[in-house]
């Protein structure tokens, strides 16, 4: 699973529902240098207003960035960004995607019940 940054300041901050950290080194690659320049000075605010921390190469939200997604003002001004099977979005240039925690603990799942079936 994936979502799309498109730049859009608090779309963007919403796929923190889906996963609690954005690879910033994927984002800073993408061929897309002006969308990718936009959502990097997103993230730089959200840190700035203590709703995510930069360590590491990734941006992670925090406590106050949690409270800050579950409050009806903001849900009310942000359209969700929905996660869509990664499959989906091929062939899609220029999109800025990102995985979300779910494709990590499904994977996880799927690796564990393979190595169980071949034991």
């Amino acid at each position: 699973m994936c979502a799309e940054l498109s730049g859009n300041y608090i779309n963007d901050f919403t796929v923190f529902n889906h996963t609690d950290s954005i690879d910033l080194r994927a984002i800073a690659k993408a061929p897309d240098k002006k969308l990718s320049a936009k959502i990097m000075g997103n993230i730089k605010q959200w840190q700035e207003c203590g709703a995510v921390t930069v360590k590491n190469g990734k941006a992670t939200v925090t406590k106050a960035g949690r409270e800050l997604l579950s409050m009806p003002e903001f849900t009310s001004k942000a359209s969700a960004i929905a996660e869509k099977p990664l499959s989906a979005s091929k062939g899609t240039v220029g999109k800025i995607l990102v995985a979300t925690k779910k494709i990590t603990s499904d994977a996880l799942q799927t690796v564990k019940k393979s190595n169980a079936l071949t034991r």
